[in-house]
Order: C-alpha cells, then structure tokens, then sequence
C-alpha cells in the first residue's frame, strides 16, 4: 500500500518524466535516433549491426523519423498505410509495426525524415551485446517487453516453445515477459 507522500513522490516523477519528454531538443539533438545500441543521425550514417542481430525482410517493426515533432497527421499517415504506431523513440520517431510495402508507403510522407528497420541488435540491452551472452549454451532467464499484450504475448510463447526454450512468468495483465533462453535462442526471440 503506498502512503500519501509515496503517492505524491510517484505523481511528481511522472509529470517530470512527461515534461522532460516535451521539452525543446537541442540543435545537436534533432534528427538523431537514441537507442541504447547507438545515438545516429539515419540520414547520414546507420550504425553497424552484427549479422546475427540485423532485421530481416520478414520483421515487420519499423523505426519512422519526422521533420519534427511528431503530429497526429503523422500518425494517422501510418495507420492510413496499414501500420500500427507501438511506441515513441527519441528524437521525433516512433516503433511502428509495418510490412514493407507499408513502410515504403509511409517514407513517401512528406512529414517522414526515415523509415528503417528496427534491428534486433536496438532492442538489446548493451550488457547482453557485450558480456557474451548471445555465445552462451546454458539457459538464462530473461526479461522482454511485448508491445501488445493481448497479441503478442501468445504467439511470443509458441515460438519460444518451438525453439526449446521455456516460458517463465507471462505476467499477466503487463507488457512483460519472462522465458528462459540460450544465447542463441534469445538471438532468435529478440527478431521476433
């Protein structure tokens, strides 16, 4: 049960964490892509992924980059091309969930900088990239987050359990997802 002051404490990190989110970027920042992987700007270089971690043609998440801050005629541009906007990425971009016909549709925007893939490497935490857990043959629990529960979570554990590893805790009713996996099955899952 948490007290009033708890409650208060909550609150305010949340207004500050939403403020800190709107707050102008600086020059330097606009047009960059953030991701724990790298910090790029798309239109002039992409980082280097491992072979092993690079999205294939039939992944279907999508990194879309505005001129700007994103708009709902931005939004509404990639749900009219059939994608589904998951979640907002530094710096005015979303995680869509596209195929690539769709993608080359919502590019064609005249509010869209970038359209690329959304590699399996950016959705690693950079202590698994590099403390050698992708070579490991024992099995590790691990945490993921699913972009929609409802969906995601059951065709996540089908192909968890067709690759030999196991589900943990679905935590029901959250985003998160808990199995127990090798360094290359989690190669695997993070393609998913």
């Amino acid at each position: 049960m948490l007290s009033q002051f708890s409650r208060g404490a909550l609150l305010a990190c949340a207004v500050a964490v939403s403020l800190s989110a709107q707050a102008p970027q600086s020059s330097a920042a606009r047009g960059t892509i953030n991701l724990r992987f790298a910090t790029f700007d798309p239109t002039a270089s992409t980082p280097e992924i491992p072979a092993s971690l690079r999205a294939t043609q039939q992944q279907r998440l999508r990194i879309v980059q505005f001129h700007g801050t994103p708009s709902q005629a931005g939004r509404d541009a990639i749900t009219a091309a059939g994608g589904q906007v998951l979640s907002y990425m530094p710096h005015d971009a979303y995680v869509v969930r596209m195929t690539a016909a769709q993608a080359k549709q919502v590019a064609a925007s005249e509010l869209v900088r970038w359209v690329g893939a959304y590699h399996p490497a950016y959705r690693l935490e950079a202590a698994l990239l590099e403390g050698g857990a992708l070579q490991s043959e024992v099995a590790t629990r691990y945490n993921m987050v699913v972009a929609d529960k409802h969906t995601d979570k059951p065709a996540l554990a089908a192909k968890i359990a067709q690759l030999g590893g196991a589900v943990v805790d679905e935590h029901f009713g959250s985003l998160l997802f808990t199995a127990s996996l090798t360094g290359k099955q989690l190669q695997q899952v993070a393609g998913f």
